[in-house]
């Protein structure tokens, strides 16, 4: 081939050079154009997030976070992404949300968020559930309660009462008997005897459903169990489910300029035992005799049936060893 000839097929292959990065660049826009269409509430999620860092608090703050819900909501990508995220309010949001997902994926995301280092997540995932009616939500509560995961088990056990299966009172006298973690004991004692002070209010119009309640109290030997863990000598550490909310209407009040009369600083934060725990609270919520407690377990059993069941009565009259409470 002469230099003519080498020339004129140079000048040739210029243009289809040219024309093959033309197109290249052209796909590559298009595949960028199509990512950022198809993850654009994941790429906004990322921008809000890093503009929390940066955020002063206040209007700012509350505005980042009604931005970020939206964006968890709009796409399934970007709501597996605050499920992951490093920051625990982004996640908190997504607990919120998560349900939202399809019921595979929404229940793995639950599950991984019940057992969350922030306790605030843990606790809204836990609600999660039990606010969810399809039977898997019920299966992973249930699961958790009996794991030797403590934090995710003391999560579903300060939830499970707030359920609407029957089953419920028993899965949690099981882990108040059974569960290892003295954590997890004394919040399943919690959960029940919030349940039994729910149980003393008593409306007219809802006369079967306590009845029912009750039955259920007794057949799941609710009475017995909390009578008979007084003697469990378990120590945690820490406030309990109940304790924390009481402790947030406390705050928002007196933030408000509402006093309001409630625990404070006192030895809730020292460690303390699943039965002092159990004494304290049935002191508070039911008033027994004092002596009642030298009795055996079946004696305070039955006082504290009838004081829940028949709250207007005198429920140091009912110690008869011979009674029904369980």
């Amino acid at each position: 081939m002469n230099s003519d000839e080498a020339v004129s097929v140079g000048a040739a292959s210029a243009p289809r050079r040219r024309s093959r990065w033309f197109v290249i660049t052209l796909c590559l826009m298009v595949c960028a154009f199509v990512v950022i269409v198809f993850q654009r509430h994941q790429i906004r999620l990322w921008w809000y997030v890093r503009a929390l860092d940066a955020s002063s608090g206040g209007a700012q703050t509350l505005q980042l976070y009604d931005r970020i819900a939206a964006e968890l909501a709009a796409s399934e990508s970007a709501m597996l992404a605050g499920v992951r995220s490093d920051r625990s309010d982004v996640r908190l949001i997504a607990a919120g949300l998560v349900t939202k997902l399809d019921e595979p994926q929404a229940m793995r995301a639950l599950d991984t968020l019940l057992r969350d280092d922030d306790e605030d997540v843990r606790g809204v995932a836990a609600l999660m559930l039990a606010f969810d009616t399809r039977k898997a939500a019920w299966t992973r509560l249930t699961g958790a309660i009996k794991s030797d995961d403590t934090k995710a088990a003391a999560a579903a056990a300060s939830v499970i009462n707030r359920t609407t299966y029957d089953d419920a009172p028993c899965i949690l006298v099981e882990a108040l008997k059974t569960h290892a973690s003295p954590q997890v004991r004394a919040q399943a004692a919690e959960s029940l005897i919030v349940t039994l002070i729910g149980s003393t209010v008593k409306d007219p119009s809802l006369a079967s459903v306590w009845a029912q309640a009750s039955q259920r109290h007794r057949e799941c030997g609710v009475y017995l169990a909390l009578a008979e863990a007084l003697a469990d000598e378990g120590a945690f550490e820490g406030r309990l489910s109940y304790e924390r909310e009481m402790d947030d209407v406390i705050a928002q009040a007196g933030a408000r300029g509402i006093a309001v009369e409630g625990r404070g600083a006192d030895g809730t934060d020292r460690a303390r035992t699943v039965g002092g725990l159990i004494r304290s609270l049935l002191d508070e919520a039911f008033s027994l005799p004092a002596d009642l407690y030298a009795m055996g377990p079946a004696e305070v059993a039955e006082a504290l049936r009838r004081a829940v069941e028949q709250p207007e009565g005198d429920s140091s009259s009912s110690t008869d060893p011979h009674s029904s409470g369980q």
